[in-house]
This record gives structure tokens, C-alpha cells and sequence, in this order.
């Protein structure tokens, strides 16, 4: 089932399907959304990962995708949205991981990874620790198998999960689907929505 979510519905044809970043939980991220849809013109739906904010449960890669799964199947399966017509999707640092699980297991109208890391054992493990300590994630390899178009954005001086990651994500998935990646300067890990939400916003539209 789905422990915690938000739902900002308001009518239009495109819902984002948001996973968000280690250090974010829902309560964090509702104001930012509540705005970027509006000046988007998008629904958004965003889901909590077990264990985080006030949802129930043990952080760990299994409930981290099935938390994901969990929220695809509302959309699709309650609100009847078409992935390939009326999704995308929108993970940021770890929300990157369930992102490409989800985007190597069905084709939706966009897939945006902000901040996204390569290899999770590799990347995770020495920046985050606890939850990270048994997380395997291999980002490359799930988006070896996507058919979605994809849009990359990552700020040049990130500390914690470096530009090099982001480029072997290009690497992997721009033969399906070749948009140019949005690589910004002077960002770092953290503060891309507040630092840079023009280049941001430019990149999701």
C-alpha cells in the first residue's frame, strides 16, 4: 500500500510521478510542487518511501520500490492514467533509483532524473550510509532497458553524486532517446530548485 502521498490534481493532461531525494521527505517537498505545477500546468502525485516523514515501515531497496510501484499502480489503476500518454516521471538523488526501476519496466511520456547517480553500492554507500549500507542499485543497467525520453540535469560541481555519474546515464540512454542533457554550472548537490529553478523549470518543460 502506499504509507504516505500527495496529490495535486487539478485537471490537466500531464501528472508528474515525483520520488524524492534522501534528504527530503513530503513535508519538505509540498510547497515546491504545489508552485512548479502551477506554473507548469501539471498534476502531480508524490508518494513517501517507508520509513521517511510519517510514513510506517524500514527504509531498504525493496520498500523503496515497492512504495514506487505502489504509487504507479494508483495512477494507472484508480485515476486511469495512460504512462505512455499522461506520466512523467521526476526522481531526484536517491528518487533517481526507483525513477529508473519504474522507467526499465514500462514506457511513459517523460522520465526527468535530477541529481541521478550511476551505481548506488558505489555512490550511496560512502556519502549517506545507514539506509544506503545494503542499497545495489545499478541506474545504468535499468536505463539500459528504457524506451522513454529522458532528461538529465545536474548541477556540474556536485560534491555528493558527481557529474561523471551523470554522464554515463547519458551515455546509457541516449541512443533511445537523444535530449540534451541540462547541465548546470554552478550547482551543486543541494539547492537546484532554489539556486537555479529557471534552468530547472527550462529542463522539466
Amino acid at each position: 500500500c502506499i504509507r504516505d502521498r500527495f496529490h495535486i490534481r487539478n485537471g490537466n493532461p500531464i501528472t508528474i510521478l515525483v520520488s524524492h531525494a534522501n534528504a527530503e521527505d513530503l513535508g519538505i517537498v509540498l510547497g515546491f510542487w504545489s508552485w512548479l505545477s502551477q506554473i507548469l500546468q501539471v498534476d502531480v502525485f508524490a508518494y513517501e518511501y517507508s520509513g521517511y516523514g510519517q510514513a510506517t515501515g524500514t527504509p531498504s531497496e525493496k520498500h523503496l520500490y515497492a512504495d514506487a510501484r505502489a504509487a504507479l499502480a494508483y495512477l494507472t489503476d484508480t485515476v486511469e492514467l495512460e504512462p505512455e500518454r499522461d506520466i512523467v516521471l521526476y526522481g531526484k538523488s536517491l528518487g533517481s533509483c526507483p525513477t529508473c526501476l519504474l522507467a526499465s519496466e514500462r514506457t511513459f511520456r517523460g522520465v526527468v532524473i535530477v541529481s541521478g547517480l550511476a551505481s548506488g553500492a558505489r555512490t550511496l554507500s560512502s556519502k549517506f550510509g545507514g539506509i544506503a549500507d545494503s542499497f545495489a542499485f545499478n541506474n545504468m543497467a535499468k536505463l539500459a532497458s528504457n524506451r522513454s525520453p529522458v532528461q538529465l540535469i545536474h548541477g556540474v560541481l556536485d560534491d555528493v553524486i558527481v557529474i561523471k555519474d551523470a554522464h554515463l546515464l547519458y551515455s546509457t540512454c541516449r541512443a533511445q532517446h537523444p535530449l540534451e542533457p541540462c547541465w548546470i554550472d554552478s550547482a551543486m548537490h543541494n539547492g537546484i530548485e532554489t539556486d537555479f529553478e529557471q534552468a530547472l523549470m527550462t529542463g522539466v518543460s
